[in-house]
């Protein structure tokens, strides 16, 4: 190929300081959080008790770890 474009070192710039992820997680929760209150409406499915505590320490793993996007669309 050829040299690359600016948009291209540009891209390649945010995702190596993590800005690019960061605003892919935010724009996902968004997105999550729109299609849940769509749903609000509707009853949800039962979760059995297990998986709620998975769920949960899943959470608590990501949260601690800086993962805060993801936790928050775990939390959705």
């Amino acid at each position: 190929m050829g040299e690359p474009t600016e948009t291209d070192l540009l891209e390649e710039s945010l995702q190596k300081d993590g800005t690019l992820g960061r605003v892919n997680g935010e724009i996902r929760a968004a997105v999550m959080t729109v299609l849940n209150r769509n749903y609000e409406n509707n009853e949800p499915p039962k979760i059995p008790e297990e998986t709620k505590l998975i769920n949960e320490l899943l959470r608590e793993y990501l949260s601690w770890n800086g993962y805060l996007y993801t936790e928050q669309i775990l939390a959705a």
